[in-house]
């Protein structure tokens, strides 16, 4: 008798057997390599938003490659370092951990402004 299959059962997923570790990070990576998902903006609209390149800057950021993760997506490293000292935040209550977080907000802001408008002027020379 075949084996019904739900159309809700993620075939292919990296953590259904038990590799070795460097497997399963290799695993983790090709999957997520092979699974991005489209950008609706750059889909209906034709022209880049400001988070495109963001997936595939942190699958090279995974793959330990930092020089090319900052060229597909500057923002990428400084809003991970951002969503890591937020969760040290909540847990140590640092001193002036408030005041960090709001300056850092404020650059990765600036950062993902200024890469969107380098973007777009250089789509549009295009």
């Amino acid at each position: 008798m075949p084996i019904a299959y739900s159309p809700f059962t993620i075939h292919h997923c990296p953590f259904t057997t038990n590799p070795s570790p460097m497997t399963l990070h290799q695993n983790i990576i090709h999957w997520l390599e092979t699974n991005q998902l489209l950008c609706p903006v750059k889909n209906y609209l034709h022209i880049p938003c400001p988070g495109c390149g963001f997936q595939t800057s942190f699958i090279a950021l995974l793959k330990g490659d930092i020089i090319s993760s900052f060229q597909y997506h500057p923002v990428t490293i400084p809003l991970l370092l951002f969503f890591l000292f937020a969760l040290l935040q909540l847990i140590f209550r640092f001193r002036y951990g408030n005041k960090i977080i709001v300056y850092s907000y404020l650059f990765i802001a600036v950062l993902l402004l200024t890469n969107y408008i380098y973007k777009t002027i250089l789509y549009s020379l295009a």
